[in-house]
């Protein structure tokens, strides 16, 4: 019986190719897969900083008031943020929440792009339930430029408990290193003392 095209075996040469080929594709998608589940983790963490809780305390909030991002003394375009928990603001609207620095932190003009992060985390998990856009708020410095106020026109009722984060990028650090008092105040109704450490 004669044996024609369709009878004959793959070459060992073709099975070989192909072997390596299914190998190389496999190693590939596992490569791919193990990737992106770091990249996810590390996502994770980002979101984590962007709450401010790069510095937690025991409880999650930051061991600061404000926490520079960056702490050299003089550094310019520093990311900060503030982590306030409610207490006395509870069942009243959030309007806005202001900063008052020291003369020593220059403000810079600040845009609404400069706010990175301005939300709600209901239930301190790190993450914002309730985030507010930057199309819905304004941002102004003053007195000096050691004051910046931020302004938010959606509407947020305050629970006891809500932290209220803020994350921008809009100062630049004193020149020389130590704890800095500053005060963070929503609306009218609740007043934080705290530090900001340089250096």
């Amino acid at each position: 019986m004669g044996t024609g095209p369709d009878d004959r075996a793959i070459s060992p040469v073709v099975g070989t190719i192909l072997m390596v080929v299914i190998t190389i594709l496999l190693a590939s998608t596992l490569t791919f897969v193990v990737q992106f589940d770091t990249n996810d983790e590390m996502a994770d963490d980002v979101v984590e900083g962007d709450l401010g809780t790069a510095t937690p305390e025991g409880d999650g909030l930051q061991s600061d008031l404000v926490v520079a991002e960056n702490t050299t003394p003089g550094a310019s375009d520093v990311v900060h943020s503030t982590v306030i928990e409610v207490d006395e603001a509870a069942g009243v609207e959030l309007d806005e929440i202001t900063i008052d620095y020291p003369t020593e932190v220059d403000l810079e003009t600040s845009q609404q792009e400069d706010v990175l992060s301005f939300g709600i985390d209901t239930d301190a998990d790190g993450e914002l339930e309730e985030s507010f856009s930057a199309n819905n708020m304004g941002i102004n410095t003053n007195d000096g430029d050691s004051r910046l106020t931020i302004t938010k026109t959606t509407e947020y009722t305050l629970s006891e408990g809500d932290r209220v984060v803020l994350r921008v990028d809009s100062a630049d650090n004193p020149d020389s290193a130590g704890e800095y008092n500053v005060t963070v105040t929503l609306n009218s109704d609740q007043t934080e003392d705290g530090t900001l450490v340089v250096g």
